[in-house]
């Protein structure tokens, strides 16, 4: 299959950004320094071109919090764009964490822990730790008939992540007490401050 422009498409790509003479440039920065990354890291993708907005109207705050000194616009989103230019979607900057000094993108996590028979779904999301800055809290939903078995699925996980993105605790939650929003995604927000007052003394 191709593009509407004729390239070839990649099934695993969200898209060609060089549609209808419209282009919109993409790069990657660190979240936290906004330093430029290499084509293929993952970071917060940012934005230019005719397609993207300038500013916003008379309010220099929101420019000055949504837009890099030299007009990119940082989109609050997690991504790539290799040495070809096609982008792929990873996550939210707001649901990473930085165990260790090093970013942990929830997603990669979440995808492991769904190829294990017992995971119905995972939501990975921080908790605050004196040592290490930030860990992971995995909730889990899982399958009818299944019980938890937290070591056994943190065994299981551990060789296929890095060691800083294995989650510290693993906690079960039944489907309908993962809080959604109107378009049914998880409210992590609020899943990281159930773990808080679980996990954390008082």
């Amino acid at each position: 299959r191709r593009t509407t422009n004729g390239r070839v498409r990649d099934a695993g790509v969200a898209g060609d950004p060089a549609l209808d003479r419209r282009l919109v440039v993409y790069r990657t920065a660190d979240p936290v320094t906004g330093e430029a990354l290499e084509p293929g890291a993952v970071g917060e993708l940012l934005a230019r071109g005719p397609g993207v907005v300038e500013a916003y109207f008379e309010n220099p705050g929101a420019d000055a919090a949504t837009f890099t000194a030299d007009g990119w616009l940082r989109t609050g989103d997690l991504g790539s764009v290799d040495d070809e230019g096609w982008l792929r979607l990873a996550g939210r900057v707001k649901d990473c964490y930085r165990c260790g000094g090093e970013q942990v993108v929830p997603g990669d996590v979440e995808v492991v822990l769904l190829g294990h028979p017992s995971i119905a779904q995972a939501h990975v999301v921080p908790l605050p730790d004196e040592r290490m800055g930030e860990v992971g809290v995995a909730w889990v939903v899982l399958e009818p008939g299944v019980e938890l078995d937290a070591a056994e699925v943190l065994a299981w996980a551990a060789p296929q992540l890095a060691r800083f993105k294995v989650p510290r605790h693993v906690l079960a939650v039944d489907a309908a007490d993962v809080p959604l929003t109107p378009s049914g995604r998880p409210r992590k927000f609020l899943l990281a401050e159930r773990a808080r007052q679980t996990l954390l003394p008082s």
